[in-house]
């Protein structure tokens, strides 16, 4: 079963506003340890969810493989320098901004709707969701709320 723009699978990743805001300038998502590379792959898909706006804000497309940061500058939330040893290019396919909690009520990976922030956190593989893909029919409700990248937006600023 293929996702529209993904190869299989589609992955949560919950994210600070600060790597947040790296995801969408680098187009790249970088990780500390070997165990956070172990799920996603090559044209798998990532929704990023940001943490403290209630909101899902875009859906990248892993378009490498992992491999060695070429560089460890990104800094961690209180502006300290973080060593970000593995890495992958992303392409954006939809940018916007999803509030969850509106949709709530209609999303089938939230089972129980009473505590709906445990599917967001992140688990020891670093993705969300109890480190469970996303369904079809959940992935197609979010993207309705966002809008496609175009070709030219999509011109990619890496390091």
């Amino acid at each position: 079963m293929q996702l529209n723009h993904c190869h299989m699978v589609v992955w949560i990743r919950s994210v600070s506003q600060i790597y947040w805001m790296y995801v969408k300038k680098y187009n790249l998502w970088k990780v500390k340890n070997k165990l956070r590379t172990c799920k996603i792959e090559k044209d798998d898909c990532l929704l990023f969810y940001v943490v403290g706006t209630c909101c899902f804000k875009g859906i990248y497309q892993v378009i490498s493989d992992w491999h060695n940061s070429i560089s460890h500058d990104w800094l961690g939330p209180n502006n300290e320098k973080d060593e970000f040893n593995y890495q992958i290019k992303l392409k954006p396919l939809f940018l916007g901004e999803v509030n969850y909690l509106k949709l709530l009520p209609n999303l089938k990976f939230i089972v129980r709707k009473k505590s709906p922030g445990i599917y967001l956190q992140s688990n020891p593989s670093g993705v969300s969701n109890f480190g469970n893909p996303l369904e079809k029919v959940d992935y197609e409700l979010i993207k309705k709320g966002m809008n496609k990248v175009s070709n030219i937006d999509t011109l990619t600023n890496t390091e």
